[in-house]
């Protein structure tokens, strides 16, 4: 699969090879704000899709609970693609952390 794909930058793709679980999660994090700046909402359902399966299920309940999180802001994403992004982000963020607990 990636013998097919050009490396920009081996450098860059050799640091990230070497991430950590912990500072991969947080640069997709990055990822989806700065896509949610940008009103990205392919970019950030990529990073929410990313989110979600980086998801350690035997960990517990919170996987559980950031599971429905991330799911809660697909359903927001998507909605917020059929109509205005900025009102309707706006308020699943807001309502979403009511999924936490």
């Amino acid at each position: 699969m990636m013998e097919n794909t050009p490396i920009a930058n081996p450098y860059l793709e050799q640091e990230v090879l070497s991430w950590s679980p912990e500072k991969l999660v947080l640069k997709t994090y990055d990822v989806f704000l700065a896509a949610s700046r940008r009103r990205d909402i392919v970019r950030m359902n990529r990073a929410l899709a990313q989110l979600m399966g980086a998801l350690n299920f035997e960990a517990g309940e919170i996987a559980v609970r950031l599971y429905r999180l991330y799911e809660y802001c697909q359903r927001c994403l998507w909605s917020a693609a059929t109509t205005k992004l900025p009102s309707s982000s706006a308020g699943c963020a807001t309502r979403g952390r009511r999924h936490l607990g």
